[in-house]
């Protein structure tokens, strides 16, 4: 019932084009579209569908179940300190496993980065991951540590001690999409 009131509601929609009124392009469901919101974990998007069929169908069922819907659905937010505290053990997990896919979904590069990394895992069979001085900001919303990479082993099975390149600050923030990123 609630989804033929929609769809009647999105059928009355029209717009102007040639001086002459057609039904409006953009048939849609809104149960069916907060529903892909939910599945893909969208809750702004699922919030501002939530929004619009509380406006058409206030009261009803549909309306109580999209609220009962979208709470179900929503984690409680961890505190960001949690966040980015996760984040760097994660980020140190992936450096060390040499999975450069991951790395690249977990990180926002500075320039020449990447390519420093692609060469440092070429170069090295092994090394160890060093995370230290941690620090967060609450009134910024970012997290700062220092990363050492030491215990380097070289590709012909040499011990390398590493020059000054091997320390240096990442910064956990989020980026323009709200994801939480280590900038490098």
């Amino acid at each position: 019932m609630f989804e033929r009131r929609l769809t009647t509601a999105a059928k009355t929609r029209t717009k102007r084009t040639d001086d002459k009124l057609e039904p409006f392009p953009h048939r849609f469901n809104l149960a069916r579209l907060f529903e892909e919101h939910l599945n893909v974990q969208n809750f702004a998007e699922a919030t501002s569908v939530a929004t619009i069929i509380q406006k058409i169908a206030s009261r009803s069922a549909v309306a109580d179940y999209v609220h009962w819907a979208l709470q179900k659905r929503k984690r409680p937010q961890k505190p960001d300190v949690e966040i980015i505290s996760d984040l760097i053990g994660e980020f140190k997990s992936t450096l060390e496993s040499r999975d450069t896919a991951k790395l690249i979904k977990l990180s926002e590069w500075l320039p020449g980065r990447q390519e420093f990394i692609a060469q440092f895992l070429a170069q090295y069979t092994s090394y160890r991951v060093d995370i230290s001085g941690f620090r967060y900001f609450g009134s910024e919303r970012k997290g700062y540590a220092k990363v050492s990479l030491t215990n380097l082993t070289n590709t012909s099975g040499y011990p390398v001690q590493p020059g000054p390149w091997r320390q240096f600050e990442v910064v956990i923030q989020k980026d323009v999409h709200g994801q939480w990123r280590v900038v490098w």
